[in-house]
């Protein structure tokens, strides 16, 4: 049974191959049109990138006999790219005007959120160039620039590594989560003063996401909660009939 398993293993290992950690590219979706010529630049200096990783927090219930963990939310960690820097500084460059849009050098003051929240994607790819496993990083901005060490003594690359906070990812086997039929935003492009906005792609209008999943996300979820026909099940140690409206018309 061993012998088999293993010869089954060597078989799709030879025919199949396995994922390369040096086969990806990273593309920033940049709105601001004086930083865009140097998009590409900044893409192609992109020597080390992350999938980011996801964390499902989680509480102890008891709702009858021995607990259980029950997850209450998702957490996704900072995500940390690293940048060669070309001859003449311009990667560097970029992200001193990112920066700028998320704290004015000269007047101290934050900018708009919408102004400095960019879109990034992470595409690993096969040894043909194919894109196979992509990952949409959502409303992205450095939360660090790393310092860089100058040194005479060395002759290695100059590199930069950035941190991003970013709301939150979402993964598909496909160039494009266009096909997710829960409505996730795909670009974030520039409209009117340089603002930004958020586009939603919609399979067959499953959804329709209304203006609160931006500006009152507490009262959209709401909304939801209490739109969803579930009938009387247990979630996280609170009894839900058809929504909580529908639950206060039964009790009164």
């Amino acid at each position: 049974m061993v012998a088999k398993t293993l010869d089954a293993f060597i078989s799709t290992i030879k025919t199949e191959g396995a994922a390369r950690l040096n086969r990806f590219k990273v593309l920033v979706f940049n709105p601001v049109s004086k930083q865009s010529q140097y998009d590409e630049l900044v893409c192609l200096y992109c020597e080390q990138a992350a999938l980011p990783s996801i964390t499902y927090a989680s509480q102890p219930t008891r709702t009858f006999g021995d607990q259980r963990e029950v997850v209450y939310e998702r957490t996704f960690e900072t995500l940390n790219l690293t940048f060669l820097i070309d001859r003449q500084f311009k990667v560097k460059e970029y992200f001193d005007v990112w920066g700028d849009l998320i704290i004015n050098p000269r007047t101290r003051l934050c900018g708009f959120y919408d102004d400095y929240a960019r879109n990034i994607q992470i595409i690993a790819q096969d040894l043909k160039d194919n894109d196979i496993y992509t990952t949409w990083v959502y409303e992205a901005y450095p939360k660090s620039i790393a310092a860089i060490n100058l040194d005479n003594n060395s002759k290695e690359v100059a590199k930069l590594q950035v941190t991003f906070n970013y709301k939150y990812h979402v993964n598909s086997t496909h160039p494009s989560p266009s096909e997710n039929a829960f409505g996730e935003p795909t670009k974030v492009f520039a409209r009117g003063q340089g603002k930004l906005d958020l586009q939603y792609e919609l399979l067959s209008n499953v959804l329709d996401v209304p203006d609160t999943y931006l500006n009152n996300f507490d009262e959209f979820q709401r909304a939801i909660n209490d739109s969803l026909a579930i009938s009387n099940i247990e979630r996280q140690g609170q009894i839900v009939g058809t929504g909580i409206a529908s639950l206060y018309n039964k009790l009164t």
